[in-house]
């Protein structure tokens, strides 16, 4: 768990601490005990086995000069395994975030009632991926116990994990960000995404993979860099010489044969020690150790922080909001541009920063504090109601928490006027099929009436000019003449019949465009002056083709 601590703090109080020390690390060990034992046992033996002028006298710049490179190659050490930990923790953020600002941008861009279960479907995938990497990181590979919290928590389902178990390499981040891709894929395939809005399609996800990607990379960053760790020929050097820097500080002091010599060397060890266990525990910062990462909080916040973000935008009034105060908005007055940011507002002299603040790692997360109001909420009412907590039944609770109608009416509203939007750019490409449809119809049948005229015109042309009844004009009346004269005004009729279709599509889209703010047609939005020029351009070319 991460320790929050102030740095201008005065130096007497970290060394009262225990948790999160040096000393726990050390004094906890027994290899530290160990050399301890070994340094009393040589200071006996030089007090009763070796006589004074036996050993000629030690110099110490000997000493010093083996002290220069195990100071050397510890620092070098620590401080390789302190930039491989900050280069670890800001890929943890980045996966952490890459989850966050998914749904952020599902929320927005995705925000029809229709995709809510797209959003919570790929929001759920997305979480079950940071999950299914951190398990494998700190517990080395998923077991079916890990699938199965995962299950619990609501990101799979029974058969999602059980196919997943089996699913050959082990991790799984891949398979569930394709799945995540694949709802929002299917999601932008809906008509509702191609109305008045077709050239954003592809930008939402664009965006929307850029996040997944972000996932993959930083995942990827992290689980390379812990499979290459610092070289162990180096590690190995490095304990060598600690190594026989201990065994010095260990045989040299005691050569002035005094017990007290156990103090200088136990706070050396210390040190030396002390440095080593630190650099070891920044070099892997994914166990339990006191500076390691804190991988749990790293889960909670991150699914908190998700779900804050999913659940609230699946209802209207979250968006509407934003939309409706645009009704209200006033511009800025002199006193509100004038007014200063004070120092008081900012600062607080009874807190401190680097331990007080609302993004540590030790903040409780979102969804503790929802219980408590909950509870809060469900206390206030049955005191309110002046009634023990014992006598509140369930179906009183419930009427506590439900909403109030005028918001029950509200939401629906907004829903339905959701759905009448829809139904109208559904009606207009229906429309623009029909006229499509429709002029097409017409050239052709103008065409035949064409050939109609032109046949009669040959017919009657070609008419000899005979007197009598019209039985003694013979077969010629009821013959091929009869027939060319019917086909003539069948022709005619469907002209007008198609002019009469026309006509309704005209009113039909009179209709839509008073029903809608813009005089749009089909796909195309055009703004209402050019939809009339339009409109009395295809009334005048309806009416030369009926004429």
């Amino acid at each position: 768990m991460t320790i929050y601590y102030d740095p201008q703090a005065s130096i007497i109080f970290p060394l009262m601490k225990w948790k999160g020390t040096v000393f726990s690390m050390v004094l906890t060990s027994g290899e530290f005990w160990v050399y301890i034992l070994m340094h009393l046992a040589a200071v006996t033996l030089a007090i009763y086995g070796i006589k004074e002028g036996d050993i000629d006298p030690f110099r110490w710049e000997a000493a010093a000069a083996m002290q220069f490179f195990m100071t050397f190659f510890l620092t070098f050490y620590n401080a390789k395994c302190y930039d491989r930990y900050m280069e670890l923790y800001p890929a943890c953020m980045d996966l952490n975030d890459s989850v966050v600002l998914f749904v952020h941008e599902l929320s927005v861009s995705l925000h029809h009632d229709i995709f809510r279960k797209y959003r919570v479907g790929a929001a759920k995938y997305m979480l079950a991926a940071v999950f299914e990497f951190y398990m494998i990181i700190t517990g080395g590979s998923m077991q079916k116990h890990c699938w199965r919290e995962i299950v619990k928590k609501g990101l799979l389902t029974k058969t999602e994990g059980e196919m997943l178990n089996s699913y050959p390499g082990g991790r799984c981040t891949l398979v569930l960000t394709s799945w995540a891709l694949f709802l929002v894929k299917d999601a932008l395939e809906r008509e509702i995404c191609w109305h008045d809005r077709m050239e954003q399609t592809t930008h939402i996800y664009q965006r929307l993979q850029q996040n997944v990607v972000q996932l993959v990379k930083a995942s990827n960053k992290i689980a390379n860099t812990i499979a290459m760790p610092i070289p162990y020929a180096y590690f190995h050097l490095m304990n060598v010489i600690l190594e026989l820097n201990i065994i010095l500080l260990i045989t040299m002091p005691a050569l002035f044969k005094r017990y007290m010599t156990v103090v200088p060397f136990a706070a050396a060890l210390l040190i030396f020690m002390g440095l080593r266990d630190i650099a070891a525990a920044l070099a892997d910062p994914f166990g339990q150790d006191d500076v390691d990462f804190p991988i749990a909080a790293f889960l909670n916040h991150t699914f908190d922080r998700t779900i804050a973000i999913l659940e609230p935008f699946n209802l209207p009034e979250a968006r509407m909001h934003a939309i409706d105060a645009i009704e209200l908005g006033v511009p800025f007055n002199d006193d509100q541009l004038c007014r200063p940011c004070k120092p008081s507002i900012l600062y607080d002299k009874f807190s401190k920063p680097s331990k007080h603040n609302a993004f540590t790692w030790s903040t409780p997360p979102a969804s503790r504090d929802i219980e408590e109001d909950v509870l809060k909420i469900w206390r206030l009412s049955l005191a309110t109601a002046k009634k023990r907590p014992k006598e509140a039944t369930v179906a009183e609770i419930k009427e506590v928490e439900k909403e109030p109608p005028e918001m029950e009416e509200l939401r629906r509203a907004r829903i339905r006027k959701e759905e009448l939007l829809l139904e109208i750019a559904d009606a207009r490409t229906e429309l623009e099929k029909m006229r499509l449809k429709a002029l097409a119809s017409g050239f052709s049948l103008v065409e035949d009436l064409r050939g109609a005229n032109a046949s009669i015109q040959l017919v009657t042309a070609s008419q000899p000019q005979v007197s009598g009844t019209e039985g003694d004009r013979g077969p010629f009346r009821t013959g091929q003449h009869e027939e060319t004269m019917n086909a003539a005004r069948r022709a005619r009729g469907a002209v007008m019949a198609a002019g009469g279709a026309s006509a309704s599509i005209h009113m039909h889209d009179v209709t839509l465009s008073q029903a809608s703010p813009r005089g749009s047609v089909g796909s195309v939005s055009m703004a209402p002056e050019e939809a009339a020029a339009a409109r009395a351009a295809n009334s005048q070319r309806r009416s030369k083709h009926v004429v």
